[in-house]
């Protein structure tokens, strides 16, 4: 079964205008959309993002520009993210239209699947190391 890495990417205005009632009901509607997800071993993990730091690092023909902010030249910034497990493309697809990003915030979600050799192993192979002598 394929793993996909969703994006979530909405206005972040938007996010930290929520009134506490309204955070409530976007809180309420996450778990009520990640509960069964988790459930069923297809929520993997995910993580909001903060909005207020980071960096883009990019080649440029005077060598490397390091800018901070991972500003886009958009309203939408990429908010957060979740690595879901799916049959396929079309499954996923299904299980991410009733997302809180999408039918709350208005929000986009980009879904890409990982690559097999990738997502089949998770962790970094241990360094090596020269044998005693």
């Amino acid at each position: 079964m394929p793993d996909y890495l969703i994006l979530l990417r909405a206005d972040p205005n938007t996010f930290d205008a929520l009134s506490p009632a309204a955070f409530a009901e976007l809180a309420g509607r996450f778990e009520a959309w990640a509960t069964p997800l988790l459930a069923q071993g297809r929520f993997l993990a995910g993580q909001k993002l903060t909005t207020d730091s980071g960096r883009t690092v990019r080649h440029a023909s005077d060598g490397v520009r390091v800018k901070d902010g991972p500003f886009g030249e958009t309203k939408e910034m990429i908010g957060g993210y979740h690595l879901l497990r799916a049959d396929d493309l079309d499954h996923v697809t299904s299980l991410c239209r009733e997302h809180p990003n999408v039918t709350l915030l208005g929000g986009t979600l980009e879904i890409r699947e990982l690559e097999a050799t990738l997502a089949a192993d998770r962790t970094a192979p241990a360094p090596s190391t020269p044998p005693p002598g």
